[in-house]
């Protein structure tokens, strides 16, 4: 006999595990970022991309966050795509 899930009520909660990889950068303009945000973005298996603000040593306040939500297994991909499309080193 198949086992079957039963139905989700309407609204209900699914729980999956997701990465968030996070790189500051400070010498990248707003354009370029934006740029690449989009090609992150439209990576296999990447949920979000986004940047925020952020303050960095010495009180250089043009510094930006990167993020990027993904899947499990993902990660070696999208830190290779943060590394080929933004200035981060690390």
């Amino acid at each position: 006999a198949a086992i079957s899930e039963a139905p989700q009520p309407a609204g209900a909660w699914t729980v999956e595990t997701l990465v968030q990889l996070s790189s500051n950068v400070d010498d990248m303009d707003p354009e370029a970022a934006a740029f690449a945000l989009e090609r992150l973005g439209s990576m296999a298996g990447v949920l979000d991309a986004w940047s925020s603000p952020s303050a960095m040593k010495k009180g250089r306040a043009s510094a930006m966050t990167i993020h990027v939500l993904c899947r499990p297994g993902c990660e070696g991909e999208v830190t290779a795509g943060m590394f080929r499309e933004t200035t981060t080193i690390g």
